[in-house]
């Protein structure tokens, strides 16, 4: 079975979750990739997956085909289905999270009647809170509530702009925060802490990594394609990309970083970000693991233990230490068609 890692993958303490091209999830052991089962329901493409904060048994996940799905991973059952239809059609959903105290979730659409929205659920009720259109003027790509602040959320869009909510606000207007333009697409967001309080890393979908103080609005930091190119040894920086990023138990910031040729002489490394530096923090070794083009990974801080998925369909656990295990499955390939609404009405 092949997995369709450009949706991700999502852990919880002891599991693992990834998005299958057949539409489906898959559930694995986190400590040794073993398959527990698959879990099938949506009609298009899953574009999100993520457990509820604390639980191994609740999982939700976003598709195309306009619904959240809540899933029991121990039975390997849908246990409600999230909609919107006061457009009197389903909005495709692009991505989704999960809130820190697990009963609020968030899922971006694509462009839907000349606008992007964020929508907003109770974890109880399969009908929406409400929701935002007027702080994205082109499809999201990522959604991401802090860790451990439920109220506060930083949402990424192909339009360029982060955007910082504080949730708990009753209107859009005061919810939002900030507004940081990154000037390219947006492909991931990672929230972070440092003695001057929080801070964004932003993955860009020109394989660009950008730092962000939220207190000041400011970016204090972009990592280039040259400069990954160099902190992974590397002399090509056009086959060079940086596919997401991840906060340590000490509070390190660290990147996975890559390059992939077509003679198949990849690499994968982590990176830590010192400052406005990268310097390597571990070299990721298996031949068959680096020639594939990572599209999705998981982190553990409490052990430092990492898995990534790619292209080539392969899941890979990497402890520090450690040789990697892999679990390696092949199917057909997601299908790319999106559809997009006509009618354009306020909905909320």
């Amino acid at each position: 079975m092949h997995v369709g890692l450009d949706s991700g993958i999502a852990r919880s303490q002891s599991q693992l979750a990834a998005v299958c091209s057949d539409f489906s999830l898959s559930l694995f052991d986190w400590g040794t990739l073993k398959k527990l089962h698959s879990m099938r329901g949506h009609t298009d493409k899953v574009t999100g997956v993520r457990y509820v904060p604390g639980s191994d048994s609740v999982l939700v996940s976003s598709s195309l085909d306009g619904t959240v799905r809540q899933w029991d991973t121990r039975s390997g059952q849908m246990t409600m289905e999230h909609s919107d239809t006061t457009l009197q059609k389903r909005k495709p959903l692009t991505c989704v999270d999960v809130n820190a105290a697990g009963r609020f979730l968030c899922a971006g659409t694509e462009v839907v009647d000349q606008d992007a929205y964020l929508v907003f659920w109770d974890v109880r009720q399969p009908t929406p809170l409400g929701g935002y259109w007027e702080s994205h003027t082109d499809e999201l790509s990522t959604v991401r509530f802090h860790p451990t602040d439920s109220g506060a959320l930083a949402t990424g869009s192909t339009d360029g702009y982060v955007n910082v909510f504080d949730v708990t606000q009753t209107s859009e207007d005061d919810a939002l925060q900030a507004t940081l333009n990154t000037e390219s697409s947006v492909s991931s967001v990672t929230w972070y802490e440092r003695r001057d309080g929080r801070h964004l890393a932003v993955v860009l979908d020109t394989e660009e990594l950008q730092l962000w103080n939220l207190q000041e609005s400011e970016r204090t930091a972009q990592f280039g394609r040259q400069e990954v190119a160099q902190a992974i040894r590397r002399t090509m920086s056009e086959v060079c990309y940086v596919e997401s990023c991840h906060q340590t138990a000490e509070g390190d910031v660290l990147a996975v970083a890559g390059a992939t040729t077509k003679e198949g002489h990849g690499c994968l490394r982590l990176l830590r970000i010192d400052g406005d530096r990268l310097t390597p923090h571990a070299l990721l070794e298996d031949s068959e693991v680096t020639q594939q083009l990572v599209r999705a990974s998981a982190f553990s801080a409490a052990t430092g233990e990492l898995v990534t998925g790619g292209e080539g369909g392969i899941l890979t656990l990497w402890r520090p230490g450690a040789r990697p295990s892999s679990s390696q499955r092949r199917d057909a390939k997601a299908p790319t068609h999106k559809q997009r609404g006509k009618h354009k009405q306020k909905p909320y």
